[in-house]
């Protein structure tokens, strides 16, 4: 008799895991990734829904590719100490990004009408009607047949699945997947023969839905089926045989009354898809995950398997139910089976209660049935909005502008946002309004502006804001309260009126902000915080750590030792590195008080320290020094260095203050670089008299040197308004020009390219004598041009109205040296300007003091290429 051909069983698609659960089976010994029956699956099942997900142990994923893929993945992502938990109903779940990007891979892998096809069509496989055990084994060993199947079977009922195997010739389902690695994975599923002999393709297997007690099975077939008007009732099999080798699967039995209740869902799930040794049904990709190689202590050897079914005292794996029993003793073989369940799981009265159960039917499905896209998409994110009372300070008393406004319709920009500093709980109280003039100095150093926001109000509310915003424009002032972040301010808020155009468009505003209520801008001062005290101390720590790691410790305790006031001297000076490295390779000079004829602390502790230099410390007369020190006492007098000029002119010198004084404020001891780049310039009433059209082409060419900047003082203003009054009636030729270059002069100086005020009086003159000379160079400044020549020959007859006119250009250039004096010692002009220079029609010898560069108005040079750039930019005047 020829030997019957194989039939081949339907397959099913496995689309993603969704989730994993440790089960109550004791851990005999830490298996792998694909050996361990500890994890049970939630898997989500190709072409059907959500509804018909269901628990899978891993013999149903071995049952069809010794190394699936899928499995590897998932632990890959989840994180591999997550399979070492020993905790039963633990559960792991992977991301929504894993899940999707699996669905994507296994829909582009495998199209949804091969999914369909294969659901509803089993024979596409070569098979005619899945393959059914026909025997199982009692105790006894003895084989028995298997009762007839009714012919009254309804066919939408299904019995558990189990593998089928394919021979060797079968056809691939899926070709062509090379490129991408397949996370299909293939399942097939059997049941019971029925009595319609017909292998019609309407007649198809549907999976069984599996309860929180049964055994998990495959989801329902979407296809349509043909539902009978009186379902007939078939007895199931008691149980189905798992595989023989213990590492394979879990023997599963129908749960009766006899045995014992479950806790979990996972207690009795075991892989309903048996393996068969001559199918190894892979799906075609590239190399696995690198957790194929993850083994974890484990014996990964596998027996062979067997499709028959298992003797009572065979089953090693029915005493996993009781969590009481170690699974290291195999002596009891009654103790691994429980065989008065199983006998009772196979009575009649059980069958027939289990048949009472009716499927749910299936929904009826085209070939071409696709899941319908949302009519409605994501809901749009909202936008923040504050909604409060806005309030002003008005003579220290805060006063209610609108009971209830909004800041909305605020610009996309990366935090921190405007919410951050506007609370939602509080009032928004602005503390002052500033001139728009103020508020445009104070933004230009700002960070551009990080967001913009638009403050509303409707009803009474919206008018008395409407008002208020109309009383700033007229004014030309704007509002401003400080952006305080943890308590520190990091930047501004302005609250801007629509009709203050000026700084709107100065600050780029968007237009569709800008149409009613308040404008709201966000500026930064700065964008990172400050540094913690703490991490510049470590810094400190470390960078005295490299120095000492360049001695050995033998060498360090032996500089300790024998240079022992130079280490002294170097820690109370605080030199600091950079500084100290460059004198020990130039020549340095010290220029120190000299109180009582005797060097101070200061200068002993720093002339101990500069006996370390390679070069040298020269005497004062010498002019090749590359640095000089200068003390802080003596800073007043530093005029009285001998040639001060000539180094200033040379760009390699470097000027440095050191020690400390009681007449200099404690902020201002230590080590500081001074007169570093640029200067200030100022002029004589001869060079504004004798060459007014060369004394306004200097203004201009240092108005336009980022480095440099010039000053009149209304002194000699007065006295060159004065003299050429004085030339006119005597020289009335040479005058008919000169008023119209002195205009221009005037406009200069109203313009702010030349600065009318004088230095800043001297720290011990006392406040009444700083704030006169504020009130009268600051607050009180002339703006238009008649008002400044009358300004300037009040202060000359004020200074020089007394004295005879042969003096007035001696007074003039006494008074010009002595303000030059004070400025090249006050903080701002010492650390922003190198050189101090009078402008002269002439040169005399006899006026041109120490410590003061003197030059004419044609021979004056900035020392550097930016007169030649702008010659070849053709911006001369």
């Amino acid at each position: 008799m020829p030997a019957r051909k194989r039939k081949r069983e339907p397959m099913w698609f496995v689309e993603t895991i969704l989730k994993a659960q440790r089960t109550k089976l004791p851990a005999s010994s830490t298996k792998s990734f694909l050996q361990s029956e500890a994890w049970v699956y939630y898997v989500k099942w190709g072409g059907f829904p959500d509804s018909d997900n269901s628990w899978e142990p891993i013999g149903s994923f071995l049952a069809s590719d010794p190394s699936p893929a899928i499995i590897l993945r998932f632990w890959e992502h989840v994180g591999p100490e997550s399979f070492l938990i020993n905790a039963p109903g633990f559960e792991v779940v992977p991301t929504e990004e894993w899940i999707r990007k699996e669905k994507l891979v296994f829909a582009s892998k495998v199209p949804l009408e091969e999914i369909e096809a294969q659901n509803r069509n089993p024979k596409r496989r070569r098979s005619a009607s899945p393959e059914t055990p026909s025997q199982s084994r009692n105790r006894n060993g003895k084989q028995k047949r298997s009762s007839p199947p009714s012919t009254s079977r309804r066919s939408g009922s299904r019995s558990p699945r189990k593998v089928s195997f394919a021979t060797d010739t079968e056809e691939r389902v899926i070709l062509g997947l090379d490129e991408v690695e397949n996370t299909a994975q293939f399942y097939s599923s059997s049941h019971q023969p029925t009595a319609d002999p017909s292998d019609s393709e309407d007649d198809l297997p549907t999976p069984r839905i599996s309860t929180e007690e049964a055994t998990p099975t495959l989801p329902e077939d979407p296809g349509p089926e043909p539902v009978p008007e009186a379902p007939p009732k078939t007895p199931l099999p008691s149980f189905f045989s798992p595989p023989s080798s213990p590492h394979q699967g879990i023997k599963f039995y129908e749960q009766t009354a006899d045995a014992a209740p479950t806790d979990n869902i996972n207690a009795d799930l075991t892989p309903t898809l048996v393996p068969d040794q001559h199918t190894t049904l892979e799906a075609a990709g590239e190399e696995g995950p690198m957790l194929t190689s993850m083994l974890i202590d484990e014996d990964t050897a596998s027996a062979g398997v067997n499709t028959s079914f298992y003797e009572p005292d065979e089953d090693h794996y029915a005493g996993l139910r009781n969590e009481h029993v170690s699974l290291q003793n195999y002596d009891e073989k009654s103790d691994w089976f429980d065989v008065e369940g199983a006998n009772a799981a196979s009575s009649d009265e059980t069958l027939d209660f289990l048949n009472t159960i009716e499927l749910p039917t299936s929904v009826e499905r085209g070939p071409d049935y696709r899941p319908s896209r949302p009519i409605c998409g994501p809901a749009p994110m909202t936008k923040w909005a504050w909604n409060g009372q806005l309030s002003v300070t008005v003579n220290g008393q805060s006063e209610a502008i609108c009971s209830k406004c909004v800041i909305t319709d605020s610009t996309e920009c990366a935090p921190p946002r405007i919410s951050a500093f506007v609370s939602s709980q509080k009032p928004l109280e602005i503390p002052a309004s500033y001139n728009t003039e103020d508020i445009l100095r104070y933004v230009d150093g700002c960070k551009c502006p990080h967001q913009f926001a638009q403050l509303l109000a409707d009803g009474p509310d919206g008018e008395r804001l409407e008002i208020f915003s109309q009383y700033l424009t007229r004014k030309s002032q704007a509002c401003m309260m400080p952006a305080l972040w943890d308590g520190d301010v990091r930047g501004v808020l302005l609250f801007v009126p629509q009709e203050s155009k000026r700084l709107l468009d100065h600050l780029r505003t968007p237009p569709e902000v800008r149409n009613t209520g308040l404008v709201v801008i966000l500026l930064f001062v700065d964008d990172s915080p400050p540094i913690e005290h703490k991490y510049k101390r470590e810094i400190l720590q470390l960078n005295r750590k490299v120095e000492r790691a360049l001695m050995t410790p033998e060498q360090w305790r032996k500089s300790l030792r024998d240079e022992r006031d130079y280490h002294i001297s170097l820690r109370i000076i605080q030199l600091s590195k950079a500084i100290r490295h460059y004198a020990y390779t130039h020549t340095s000079t010290v220029w120190s008080s000299n109180d009582g004829g005797r060097l101070d602390q200061d200068t002993v502790h720093l002339l101990r320290v500069l006996k370390k230099s390679r070069v040298g410390v020269v005497s004062l007369a010498d002019t090749s020094a590359d640095i000089v020190f200068i003390h802080v006492g003596a800073l007043k007098n530093v005029h009285e260095l001998p040639h001060l000029v000539q180094r200033r002119l040379r760009p390699e010198v470097r000027f440095c203050l050191y020690g400390t004084h009681k007449t200099v404020p404690p902020s201002l001891w230590g080590f500081h670089e001074i007169y570093l780049l640029g200067g200030a310039v100022t002029f004589t009433p001869e060079a504004l008299v004798n060459d007014a059209w060369g004394v306004l082409k200097t203004i201009r060419l240092i108005h336009a040197h980022p480095l440099w900047t010039c000053f009149l003082t209304p002194e000699v203003v007065g006295m060159a308004v004065k003299l050429i009054q004085l030339r006119e009636d005597e020289m009335p030729e040479y005058t008919d020009t000169l008023p119209f270059a002195f205009n221009n002069i005037l406009n200069a100086i109203r313009k702010d390219e030349v600065l009318l005020m004088m230095t800043t009086p001297l720290d011990n003159l006392g406040d009444e004598d700083d704030r006169n000379w504020a009130l009268t160079n600051r607050v009180f400044k002339p703006r238009t041009a008649p008002a400044i020549l009358e300004h300037c020959m009040k202060a000359f007859d004020a200074a020089y109205g007394s004295s005879p006119q042969d003096r007035w250009a001696a007074l003039a250039r006494s008074d010009l040296t002595a303000d030059m004096y004070r400025m090249q010692t006050q903080p701002g002009a010492r650390t922003d300007y190198r050189r101090f220079v009078v402008l002269d029609s002439s040169l005399d010898s006899r006026c041109n003091s120490s410590g003061i560069e003197w030059a004419t108005v044609g021979s004056f040079d900035f020392k550097d290429d930016f007169t030649t750039a702008l010659e070849k930019l053709s911006l001369v005047i």
